[in-house]
């Protein structure tokens, strides 16, 4: 599959943060919040739902707390 560099940047950073576990700051959850608002908004807004027409992949999560 051939993605810009920018979708492969922005994957890399969700895979990245997925792992995290949920462990952010309230500052940092508001700045997710807000981006994923606008993702949304700007990219999402016409369909009902997400088709992906790709193979995921499961993101391995760590289960240190």
């Amino acid at each position: 599959m051939d993605l810009r560099k920018e979708m492969r940047a922005y994957t890399r950073s969700c895979e990245e943060l997925l792992c995290l576990n949920g462990k952010l700051t309230e500052d940092e959850r508001s700045l997710l919040e807000y981006y994923v608002n606008e993702l949304s908004r700007e990219f999402l807004s016409h369909t009902a739902t997400v088709q992906l027409g790709y193979a995921t992949q499961t993101v391995e999560r760590s289960s240190e707390a």
